[in-house]
This record gives C-alpha cells, sequence and structure tokens, in this order.
C-alpha cells in the first residue's frame, strides 16, 4: 500500500496501475484527476446548510470544494455528473475515520470524490454572509478589520455595477487606510505557498487605486488596479505554521474629496511545489526573497 497524506486525513490507494492516477490539489482538497472508482463507508453524516439548497448545485469541483472549506466541520465531498451542466451537485460530509481508495478505472457515473484538509483560509471568498439588498457596512466573517470603512456587496450591485464572476458577494475597502486581515494557519514552515486574488477599482475620478498586501506585517506587494477585476499572484516561504494576511487601501483620496474604493474578491492562499516558484528574476515578489534583497520587515 503507499498512501499520500494531506493534514491530518490520509488517502491510502492500491499499488499504482501501469498508467498511474495523478491527483488534483486545491487549497487543501485533493481529488483524482479523472472521474475514477472509489469505496467509502459512507458513515459520515452529510451537511446541510441552512438557507442553501440541497443538494447544493455548483458549476466546478472547485466551487464545491470552496463549499467544504468554509465549513468547519466538512473533512470530504462528492461531487457529481462532470459534464453535465444540468444536473451537477456537491454532497458535503462531516470529518470521519473512513479510507477513500481510488483506482484508475472509471466507473462511469463522472463523480468525484476528494478529501479535504483542513483549510489554511475562511470565508474567502466572502460568501460566508448574508448581503440582503445590494450592499452591507460590515466586516465579514472570520476577518478583521475597522467596521464603517469596509462593505460587502451582491455582484453587480447598483452601487458598484462590478462583477468579478465569483460568487455571490465581493468585499470593498472604503477610504484610505481601510483594511482587512486574517490570521492563515496550518502551514508547513518552510514550505512553498502561492496567494491570488482578484481586485478592482471603483473610484473612479480618474485618480490612481493601489492596494498594499502585507504577510506577518511585512510589505510585500503595492498594485495600481484597473477598473475591472484582474487577478494577482504572490509567493511566501513561511517560518512558521500561521502568519497573518492584509489587505489594505493605499490609494489618494480623489479630487472632489470622495471615499477611495477597492474591490476584492477570491482570496486563496495554497501550497505549491517548491519547482513552481518564481525565480527572483519575476515580476512576482517572493516574500523571503524581499525580504533577504531589501532587509525590509521581519519575515514569520
Amino acid at each position: 500500500m503507499w498512501t499520500e497524506s494531506l493534514g491530518e486525513i490520509t488517502i491510502e490507494s492500491p499499488p499504482p496501475p501501469p498508467v498511474s492516477l495523478e491527483m488534483i490539489t486545491y487549497d487543501t482538497c485533493m481529488w483524482a484527476t479523472q472521474p475514477a472508482s472509489y469505496s467509502l463507508s459512507n458513515s459520515a453524516a452529510q451537511l446541510v446548510a441552512v438557507g442553501d439548497e440541497w443538494p447544493y448545485t455548483r458549476d466546478t469541483v472547485e466551487e464545491c470544494a470552496d463549499l467544504c472549506l468554509n465549513q468547519d466541520a466538512c473533512g470530504f465531498f462528492k461531487y457529481y455528473n462532470v459534464g453535465d451542466n444540468a444536473h451537477r451537485s456537491c454532497y458535503l460530509f462531516e470529518e470521519s475515520d473512513d479510507t477513500v481508495v481510488y483506482s484508475s478505472e472509471d466507473d462511469n457515473r463522472q463523480s468525484v470524490v476528494a478529501v479535504c484538509g483542513k483549510p489554511l483560509m475562511y470565508n474567502n471568498d466572502f460568501d460566508a454572509d448574508y448581503v440582503e439588498s445590494d450592499v452591507s457596512r460590515s466586516v465579514p466573517r472570520d476577518w478583521y478589520g475597522m467596521s464603517g470603512s469596509i462593505l460587502l456587496s451582491l455582484q453587480r450591485s447598483a452601487l458598484y455595477q462590478h462583477d468579478s464572476g465569483n460568487g455571490v458577494n465581493y468585499l470593498a475597502l472604503e477610504n484610505q487606510g481601510a483594511e482587512v486581515s486574517q490570521k492563515v494557519y496550518n502551514l508547513q514552515a518552510g514550505g512553498s505557498y502561492r496567494v491570488s486574488y482578484m481586485a478592482a477599482s471603483a473610484a473612479g475620478d480618474g485618480i490612481e487605486q493601489k492596494l498594499l498586501v502585507a504577510i506577518g506585517g511585512t510589505k510585500v506587494r503595492v498594485d495600481a488596479l484597473q477598473e475591472d477585476f484582474v487577478a494577482y499572484e504572490l509567493y511566501f516561504y513561511p517560518d512558521s505554521d500561521s502568519v497573518s494576511l492584509s489587505f489594505t487601501s493605499a490609494s489618494p483620496r480623489t479630487r472632489r474629496g470622495n471615499n477611495t474604493v477597492i474591490l476584492l474578491d477570491k482570496i486563496r492562499v495554497t501550497a505549491i511545489d517548491p519547482s513552481d516558484m518564481p525565480s527572483a528574476s519575476q515580476p512576482d515578489f517572493i516574500w523571503k526573497v524581499y525580504k533577504d534583497y531589501t532587509g525590509e520587515g521581519t519575515y514569520g
């Protein structure tokens, strides 16, 4: 038997077949790259979120994974009818002692079973919060920030009219210096990690809006934002199992004294293979390299 360990959960598989079965990792979830046979005792209880449909309908396996990662009790999920636009469904299950055993034979059910370890972040799409009408002036669940300068907005709200293409809500940082932060847990010291996020400017007035990203209190990236949502990435090496991640508006006020507005969505912290880390010569900042080359800040 060979095993692949993911956090506190171990996936066991029979000896690899002639054509090995590759695994996809997404955040702390893992599943086979193709619909594959699996055995599972199904003794774990299903999870149902109040106010959501059952079974959950999600367009992709990754969206089903996000749903599991944002529920503390979720340990694995099943995603049925991959490629079927009409009947895709997502079932969540509590973490249990069950072992998922994969093989390379397609079971013809077009289904995926994924095991998820403890998430690195919570509510990273801001969809765990309920926004009743257009916008809500509140700090999102699982995040820290100063109330009054942080808003949650529905996609294509009347106020901002932006659509990130991700989920139901996004976050707005209003006023210079507005900030949200979250402690990222379950990291491996010395491991390689990627931070990805989407951001946009909604201030208008022709004034450049800037977003500052800091890890462990150290500034690692400042971006001048575009009007539409754009995806950004940065990389870091933690020296402990947890670190703070913060997003701050570094924008000047507009000419007419209006508030600065930065929109933020789809934040991810993902463990990656060391070989996938970009070199220091590439434009993406690598946290440790940035610190070592500039001497700025304390990392860890």
